[in-house]
């Protein structure tokens, strides 16, 4: 996650990056850690767009 108030939680790993750990990563270190009024911002690759990624952004729920 980047900011104005600079680089937020990441999420490294040795190896490609599918849509499953995109989706864990959304729930599990993302989703926890963003601020109420957030947007965000994903690209159109296929990762991004997977039908469970996309159901994990969009049921996300910040405290």
């Amino acid at each position: 996650m980047l900011s104005l108030q600079g680089m937020g939680e990441a999420f490294v790993l040795e190896g490609s990056a599918d849509a499953t750990v995109f989706e864990l990563y959304v729930e599990q270190i993302l989703a926890p850690s963003l601020p109420t009024g957030h947007i965000g911002i994903l690209d159109n690759l296929n990762t991004h767009i997977w039908a469970k990624v996309r159901h994990a952004i969009v049921n996300i729920e910040i405290p």
